[in-house]
């Protein structure tokens, strides 16, 4: 499995950061790949759901990538939104295709002559 992050395109991102404790964090990018299959790139902290333990007590953060099918993409993003609604200082959420699509909004043409001022 090769995952290219230059050559796809970034959806949809959620971040969480615990505010006591600096090493629990998590970071999950989806993205489309060139082939139309979707992936999520993830970055996690000491303490969370993807770290690997290093020892009876030690763990260390870690960075990866695993495919998902768009069957799953809907619930995984419910389940990020519940987070931010339980987490709301904690974690943020950033669509994305829905800011792409805002901003690609063209308003009508104003000849400066008519413009007000």
């Amino acid at each position: 499995m090769r995952f290219n992050l230059e050559t796809s395109k970034l959806l949809y991102e959620v971040r969480y950061r615990n505010l006591t404790s600096k090493e629990n964090y998590t970071y999950q990018q989806l993205y489309k790949d060139i082939d139309g299959k979707y992936f999520i790139h993830f970055i996690g902290g000491k303490y969370n759901e993807s770290n690997i333990g290093n020892s009876y007590t030690g763990f260390v953060g870690r960075e990866g990538n695993y495919f998902i099918n768009d069957k799953e993409i809907n619930l995984w993003k419910r389940i990020a939104k519940h987070i931010k609604e339980e987490c709301q200082d904690e974690c943020s959420i950033i669509d994305w295709e829905k800011e792409e699509k805002e901003a690609i909004e063209w308003e009508e043409y104003i000849p400066l002559e008519e413009l007000p001022f």
